[in-house]
C-alpha cells in the first residue's frame, strides 16, 4: 500500500519513442526463432503422421501459416525500425551539441544501421535444421514409437520416455539458440 494522494499530470507524447526497444526487438527475434523451430517440427516430425484425419493438405497449411507468421513479424519489425530511425534522427538533431550520444541512442543507431542484415539473416534462417545429430536421434525415437504405437501422433509423443523427449527439446532449442545468437551477433548491444 502506498501512502499519500496521487498527483495528476500529463506526459508529453513523443512520436516514435518506445520504452524498451531492446526488450521488444530481442523478444521478437526469439519469437521468430521459435516459429522456425516449429516449422522444423512440422517438416521433420509431424510429416510422419499424415493420415485421413490429418491430411497432407492440412500439414501444408500449417507450414504455410508458420511462414506467413515469420513474414508478418519481420514486416512489423521493419516498420518499428523505420519509426525508431525517424525518432533517432530527431534525437540526433536535438542533441547535436552533445559530443557523445547516450547508450540508448547508440543502440538505436546500431539497430537502424544493421536492420537489413538482421532481416536478411532471419529470413534466410527459416530452414535452420539445428543439430542434425540430435534431430536424427530424436527422429529414430519417433520411428520406434510409430512401430510400437502405430501412426497415432498423440500416443507416440506422449509415449516418449523423458530422456527421448529431452533429445527433441535440445534439438528444437538448438535451432532457437542458433538463430537468436546469430541475429544478436549482428546487433551486439541487444545481447
Amino acid at each position: 500500500m502506498y501512502g499519500g494522494a496521487q498527483k495528476a499530470g500529463n506526459l508529453t507524447y513523443q512520436p516514435g519513442r518506445y520504452r524498451n526497444e531492446k526488450r521488444v526487438i530481442t523478444n521478437n527475434i526469439i519469437y521468430i526463432a521459435n516459429l522456425i523451430a516449429l516449422g522444423q517440427w512440422y517438416l521433420q516430425v509431424r510429416t510422419q503422421f499424415t493420415s485421413e484425419s490429418f491430411p497432407e493438405s492440412l500439414l501444408a497449411g500449417l507450414k504455410e501459416k508458420v511462414n506467413l507468421a515469420i513474414s508478418e513479424r519481420l514486416n512489423r519489425l521493419e516498420a518499428l525500425c523505420h519509426k525508431i530511425q525517424e525518432a533517432t534522427d530527431i534525437q540526433v538533431q536535438k542533441s547535436a551539441a552533445i559530443r557523445r550520444p547516450s547508450a540508448a541512442l547508440q543502440q538505436k543507431k546500431e539497430l537502424v544501421a544493421c536492420w537489413s542484415r538482421v532481416h536478411n539473416l532471419l529470413d534466410q534462417r527459416r530452414s535452420e535444421t539445428g543439430d542434425t545429430d540430435n534431430r536424427d536421434v530424436f527422429l529414430e525415437k519417433i520411428h520406434k514409437g510409430i512401430k510400437k504405437s502405430g501412426p497415432d501422433y498423440i500416443a507416440v509423443i506422449q509415449g516418449l520416455p523423458p530422456s527421448d523427449a529431452v533429445i527433441g527439446t535440445q534439438w528444437l532449442q538448438g535451432i532457437v539458440d542458433a538463430v537468436v545468437n546469430e541475429a544478436l551477433n549482428v546487433i551486439p548491444s541487444f545481447k
